[in-house]
């Protein structure tokens, strides 16, 4: 599979935003608009992720199939799948991939017979870390589960469900620019063969670059940097490097 560079769209409420550390939302713009900036900027491909789901407010499936409409590149979606959205109307909307959160824990959706009607390669797993001090290791955030619960314990379960891949965010680094967890992309190689896409705190295009050459990730992903210019919350210019630029950094 291609190395990528995925921007990440965040909707609460039908708006485009960022957050920072899982909490603190911050309004960006028109969420079609952005799409159409990124067709121009030529993106190899683009995450969605309708945020407010979680808390029962997902926003407007118009707005999203507007997205969809817009795009040029491939879409994967995240948000309510299996409780406000059905699976196969996403996909058939103009998605081409499912991004699995809270169904890892709610059980709502039958994930493996899913995958075996569309394929693994139309589902990503995806995970949210939090580092739990008290048992010194990363364990799962999520408002459908008590602290504490190791990450590889859900990883266990997901190994069995014949997922593409599995994209993993961290909480303490979400919309900082602090950098991403490379070491720990390293680490969970040990528990699982699913292609990573690294996501929670990137810094740079050569952050992101280093988590796929040296952090063994499959791809990488990134909100706040693609949406802000220089990383400055107050200063919003959608931006995405040049197939030059990527082309160079790969090499």
């Amino acid at each position: 599979m291609k190395k990528r560079i995925i921007p990440i769209l965040l909707l609460f409420e039908n708006k485009l935003i960022i957050t920072i550390n899982f909490t603190q939302k911050i309004y960006i713009g028109d969420p079609i608009n952005a799409v159409r900036i990124f067709n121009s900027l030529k993106a190899d491909e683009l995450i969605i992720l309708d945020i407010g789901s979680r808390i029962n407010k997902p926003s407007d499936d118009k707005i999203i199939f507007a997205m969809f409409d817009e795009a040029f590149m491939p879409i994967s979606f995240g948000g309510g799948i299996g409780q406000a959205r059905n699976p196969i109307e996403i996909l058939k909307s103009g998605a081409e991939r499912l991004i699995i959160n809270s169904q890892f824990f709610l059980n709502d959706l039958d994930i493996l017979s899913l995958s075996k009607i569309l394929g693994s390669q139309s589902l990503v797993g995806s995970i949210d870390l939090y580092f739990d001090n008290h048992k010194n290791e990363y364990c799962l955030y999520s408002p459908h589960l008590s602290k504490g619960v190791s990450y590889k314990e859900i990883i266990n379960k997901i190994n069995k469900l014949n997922i593409g891949e599995l994209m993993i965010n961290f909480v303490d680094k979400d919309g900082t620019f602090s950098g991403l967890n490379i070491n720990f992309f390293n680490e969970i190689k040990k528990y699982t063969n699913i292609p990573i896409i690294a996501c929670g705190g990137a810094s740079s295009l050569d952050d992101m670059i280093l988590s796929i050459k040296f952090g063994n990730c499959n791809a990488a992903a990134a909100g706040a940097l693609f949406v802000l210019k220089k990383n400055d919350i107050n200063s919003v210019m959608i931006n995405y490097p040049s197939q030059a630029e990527l082309t160079n950094a790969f090499k």
